[in-house]
């Protein structure tokens, strides 16, 4: 027990050494044009010293080095010392400002509003987009200051609507130079059909009615569908009329989005194609979801937007 609280006292010492240390450094910069060269280079001297008796093993030389450069503060750098107002104001602002710095350039959150992208993203899903997946642009503009790799087929990204710059969600399946169509239901690209197979047994899925305020469960058909390297479901309503679309050409820089419910989502086959620059981010995770008579979908929390539908679940 002795050895444990040795140990913890002189830990409490190098705290309060290096605390100390950097308020000292901090008021000698503020008043440093209050004070002469005699001064100042004293209290140099204290705080070198107390630096250097922290590093030592002796808590009494610590705690003696603390009261030495303390009296020096007193005497001469009362003046300097910051005001509790001021200290919260600094701490406030750095943390707006890393906030701030995040979500311009890292991550940004995102709630899911609507069942376009189903079963992808539920709606209710709050998910967090990965704001330097492609490279980075200035903040609040569409302009790219670095640019290290562009949009692939599959990925579900965050991006402007072209016409009214609502931000919305969903998946890249064309790119620029390639050519796009649906017939019958099945997607093309570059005149080859998407590989995709049906899923087996009954497919439901709880919607919003939003003029309504209610949910509603609806009947599906799922199906696989492979594109470039990412793997995902899609639904389409049972009975409906699947309507040709295309062919379109994506023009270079550009690329082509549709929602994963394919009669469910205003996508490009309507508002067309989307210049890369809108684009603001790669979807990564749910990171919460609530919706519905479920309430919180604890099972979603943590999932990755892009995770295999596929992939064995984890014993």
């Amino acid at each position: 027990m002795g050895r444990l609280r040795d140990w913890l006292e002189l830990r409490r010492a190098r705290r309060d050494a290096g605390d100390l240390v950097a308020d000292a450094k901090g008021r000698l910069r503020r008043g440093r044009h209050r004070l002469g060269e005699a001064v100042r280079g004293e209290v140099r001297a204290a705080i070198d010293r107390l630096r250097a008796v922290a590093r030592g093993r002796d808590p009494a030389a610590i705690e003696e080095a603390l009261e030495a450069l303390y009296r020096l503060l007193d005497q001469h750098l009362a003046f300097a010392r910051k005001s509790r107002v001021r200290e919260y104001a600094e701490s406030i602002g750095g943390a707006v400002f890393l906030a701030l710095f995040l979500r311009a350039f890292v991550v940004e959150a995102f709630t899911i509003p609507s069942g376009s992208m189903l079963p992808t993203l539920q709606i209710g899903d709050d998910i967090f987009v990965a704001k330097a997946a492609y490279g980075l642009r200035i903040p609040l503009t569409e302009r790219a200051l670095f640019v290290w790799s562009r949009p692939s087929r599959g990925d579900v990204v965050v991006f402007s609507h072209p016409h009214d710059g609502q931000d919305i969600i969903k998946r890249v399946v064309a790119a620029g130079g390639d050519t796009v169509m649906l017939r019958r239901g099945v997607l093309f690209v570059n005149n080859r059909p998407v590989p995709s197979e049906p899923l087996e047994g009954p497919c439901t899925y709880r919607d919003y009615i939003e003029m309504e305020r209610r949910w509603e469960e609806r009947e599906c058909e799922a199906r696989v569908e492979t594109l470039g390297r990412r793997r995902y479901v899609t639904y389409t309503s049972p009975g409906a009329r699947q309507r040709d679309f295309g062919p379109v050409n994506v023009p270079r820089g550009e690329v082509f989005m549709m929602g994963d419910h394919r009669d469910d989502s205003n996508d490009s086959r309507y508002f067309g194609t989307v210049h890369v620059a809108l684009i603001k981010g790669r979807a990564l995770i749910v990171w919460w979801s609530k919706g519905g008579p479920d309430g919180v979908r604890w099972g979603r929390l943590g999932h990755p937007v892009h995770a295999d539908p596929m992939a064995p679940s984890a014993p």
